[in-house]
């Protein structure tokens, strides 16, 4: 019989938003125009440029290349002429600079058919240079997986995250199917540039034992020790943080490393094909979106043409956000890129996103019910509005900003934005 894991306390059950049930990934259209961001993350260093104004790139390219930390390297996901070298404000709210790709000239990865690298005979450093020299990230948080493997000392288990969101379904379970083996392969390859021993699969408790046979099949074939647990669908359980505490796992006697099946994906990509990290997968989705489909895109291509290629919008959104609305912001300029962290782009109607004029507390606690961390989302909010944020430091700290409380709230107000807005500010004073 299978055993569903959850997490202890709090989170909730919603009704999702459709998504591409069953359809296969498809390649989207080629852009005339990329436009190449810099910087995944306020935090990240910024890469050095390698090309000028002027200049026609191949495909695949080295455009800018990382020299300062959490910095990564930028390819070419187009051939072309670099038009335009600028500075502009990124989907998180801070500026970047980034380049503009004209498309011109030939494609020579795009479809090509070429040997496989045998990457068994490097060693741990060897594999993590090509990570590095490929661009490779951790399409989840946009750091250089480099980086990532280098801090992960004592490492011994891998997890695969591919747990489905209840309420924005994440497409990461669709690569593992149809990429299975590339994605096993991609496991056996962080195996050998990391102290990592074994791989846990995360899956949601309603996936069928057919993925499950074939998941034992690819392992064997990579000599990879597994095993498979099942998560209840209860949101935020595909939080790495709320895996952990389902597991029941010390996280500082037994530290883990997570990664989804698109970063696995392209580490295969960068390593066996050699290959740098220019495409993306992305879900377009949302409930004035004409069709949803789950596409693989080249980095750097304007999200408005991608919506375009969905069929466009039944009427005007409400929002258009990216990635999980409950966490991140929205864009409101359809020619923002798609970047190495967007995962899925949203457009929602004024009823999806829950939004409203926020009022009075009503006192109703349902903030303090699905809260997963046990906080009082309420109090917190009363005590940082009147300057009192020493007294809820810790809470601050311990909120994971999934967004459940904002969620609930009869009276709609802001929490999850303001916690997330106050812990910004902290961070900043603290620099």
């Amino acid at each position: 019989m299978r055993r569903i894991k959850k997490f202890r306390h709090g989170g909730l059950y919603q009704r999702g938003q459709a998504f591409v049930g069953g359809q296969s990934i498809e390649n989207a259209y080629l852009p005339n125009h990329a436009l190449l961001i810099f910087r995944e993350h306020e935090a990240a260093g910024e890469p050095d440029l390698a090309v000028n104004e002027g200049q026609l790139v191949n495909e695949g390219q080295l455009l800018a290349k990382a020299t300062r930390n959490n910095a990564l390297n930028v390819h070419a996901s187009i051939p072309g002429i670099v038009r335009k070298i600028m500075t502009i404000p990124s989907p998180e709210g801070f500026n970047t600079r980034a380049l503009v790709l004209s498309l011109q000239g030939h494609f020579k990865l795009n479809g090509a058919i070429s040997g496989k690298r045998p990457w068994q005979s490097l060693n741990r450093h060897e594999l993590s240079f090509v990570l590095q020299e490929k661009g490779v990230a951790c399409t989840a948080t946009g750091l250089g997986l480099h980086q990532i493997l280098g801090n992960a000392h004592g490492v011994d288990t891998l997890i695969i995250n591919a747990i489905d969101s209840t309420n924005y379904p994440a497409h990461e379970i669709v690569i593992l199917e149809e990429y299975l083996n590339e994605v096993m392969e991609g496991c056996a390859i962080i195996k050998k540039a990391s102290t990592v021993q074994s791989v846990l699969v995360a899956l949601s408790g309603s996936r069928n034992q057919k993925l499950e046979v074939n998941i034992a099949k690819a392992a064997e074939s990579f000599d990879l020790q597994y095993r498979i647990e099942y998560f209840s669908d209860k949101y935020p359980q595909a939080f790495p943080h709320q895996i952990i505490s389902a597991l029941g796992v010390n996280k500082n006697k037994n530290p883990c490393l997570f990664l989804v099946p698109g970063t696995l994906y392209a580490v295969y990509n960068a390593v066996s094909l050699n290959r740098p990290h220019i495409d993306q997968f992305v879900t377009f989705g949302g409930d004035v979106l004409k069709h949803h489909q789950l596409l693989k895109v080249r980095i750097g291509t304007p999200v408005g043409r991608l919506i375009e290629e969905c069929g466009g919008f039944i009427h005007a959104p409400e929002i258009i956000a990216l990635n999980n609305p409950m966490v991140n912001g929205c864009i409101s300029n359809l020619d923002t890129p798609v970047s190495k962290t967007t995962r899925s782009v949203w457009a929602l109607s004024k009823s999806a996103t829950r939004l409203g004029v926020p009022d009075n507390c009503i006192r109703c606690g349902a903030c303090i019910q699905v809260c997963p961390e046990r906080l009082d989302p309420y109090l917190m909010y009363k005590l940082l509005g009147s300057g009192s944020i020493e007294k809820i430091r810790g809470q601050l700290d311990a909120c994971t900003s999934c967004g459940a409380c904002s969620y609930v709230c009869r009276s709609r107000i802001p929490l999850s934005v303001h916690f997330k807005n106050k812990k910004k500010e902290k961070l900043k004073d603290e620099q």
